[in-house]
């Protein structure tokens, strides 16, 4: 099987916060996102980040049609909620 990023994450770890975000390619214009992702500033950047590794990309619903982004914000949030259920008081 071919293999394929559907998801890309980064953090930052401050004195007295994190900061972390993810990307998940439901339904993403590819080439809208390679183009973005072109850079000839980047030989001439310097970071202290962990470096991306470069892979192919997919979007779920290429995969399986049916998931599409309301669906999938809909079991992240119950997923959520059901790790993080709300204290009683």
């Amino acid at each position: 099987l071919d293999q394929f990023k559907i998801t890309g994450s980064a953090s930052r770890l401050e004195r007295l916060y994190a900061y972390h975000h993810f990307t998940l390619l439901i339904n993403a214009d590819l080439h809208q996102l390679r183009r973005a992702l072109k850079s000839n500033d980047l030989p001439h950047i310097t970071s202290k980040a962990t470096s991306s590794v470069r892979s192919s990309v997919i979007n779920l619903s290429d995969r399986n049609a049916s998931i599409d982004v309301e669906k999938t914000i809909a079991v992240l949030i119950k997923t959520f909620n059901q790790w993080n259920p709300p204290s009683q008081s």
